[in-house]
């Protein structure tokens, strides 16, 4: 094979190659983005799932020598 198809080839192999990388990166961006957006969104507040009252409470010594 001559050695200008070979430098076409590459040429045309790694176009295609940049234009598919940025069109998965432009299809992705937007959906990442969106969902960073709505979790800024809700309230960073933790929520009680069980009751202190119902704690089961111990002291321990240790030694530590």
């Amino acid at each position: 094979m001559p050695i200008r198809a070979r430098r076409t080839r590459i040429l045309w192999r790694t176009l295609l190659t940049a234009a598919l990388a940025a069109l998965i990166a432009g299809l992705m961006s937007p959906g990442a983005a969106q969902g960073a957006a709505e979790a800024s969104r809700t309230p960073r507040e933790s929520r009680p799932v069980y009751s202190y009252e119902d704690a089961i409470r111990e002291s321990v010594w240790v030694d530590t020598r």
